[in-house]
């Protein structure tokens, strides 16, 4: 019998790709442009500084998208990516020591990929 959840998850991102998705070039270096669709979030952090007695709080930029549609010639999402839609550009960065990517739900079917606007 099929786990019920991660059926969800699976029809959940098949949904946002299909209705809330658009599509994006994703570039390594000078290679080749994939087209991805993905759909443009973002991620708020918190980090106490206790020596000085504040909180910082930031927000980054992310692509959500499922990872079943990430370009398997790449592998991974890597510092340094070249993602573009329209006239905005837009890199993929480490957000705070946390790497370049995370899984965006339990069942490793979805991926939130931080990036930075350049243009």
């Amino acid at each position: 019998m099929a786990n019920m959840l991660e059926t969800g998850a699976v029809q959940l991102a098949a949904k946002r790709d299909a209705h809330a998705a658009s599509e994006y070039g994703y570039q390594r270096g000078s290679g080749t442009i994939y087209a991805i669709d993905a759909t443009l979030g973002s991620t708020e952090t918190e980090v106490d500084d206790v020596d000085k007695g504040f909180r910082v709080k930031t927000k980054a930029l992310d692509l959500l998208m499922s990872l079943a549609n990430f370009p398997e010639a790449l592998e991974l999402p890597k510092a340094g990516d070249k993602i573009t839609t329209g006239t905005r550009t837009f890199r993929v960065r480490n957000l705070s020591g946390s790497g370049e990517w995370k899984y965006s739900d339990g069942f490793n079917k979805s991926i939130r990929i931080h990036i930075q606007e350049t243009t």
